[in-house]
C-alpha cells in the first residue's frame, strides 16, 4: 500500500515552512507500513529547505520514495 506525498509550501507566512517541513518529516518518520512516495518541490517558496529535509528522509528511510516530477497527467 502507498501513500502519496506533496508539501504546499506556506507562501504569506513563509518563515514558518520549516517549521512545517520539520513536523512533516518527524510524522513521515513514524510511518513503516505503507510505502511513501513523496513529491519534491520545485520553485516553491523555501523549496531548498524543503528539498534537503523531503530528500534525507528517503535516505534514511527504505520506504520512502522521492520523485522529481510525475508530470501534470502523471500525477492526476
Amino acid at each position: 500500500e502507498t501513500i502519496l506525498i506533496t508539501f504546499h509550501s506556506e507562501t504569506v507566512a513563509f518563515e514558518k515552512n520549516h517549521e512545517y517541513i520539520k513536523e512533516l518529516v518527524a510524522a513521515l518518520e513514524e510511518v513503516n507500513r505503507y510505502q511513501l512516495v513523496i513529491t519534491m518541490p520545485n520553485a516553491d517558496t523555501m523549496g531548498n529547505i524543503i528539498r534537503k529535509e523531503l530528500s534525507a528522509l528517503a535516505e534514511r528511510k527504505s520506504n520512502v520514495f522521492a520523485v522529481e516530477s510525475f508530470g501534470a497527467i502523471g500525477y492526476l
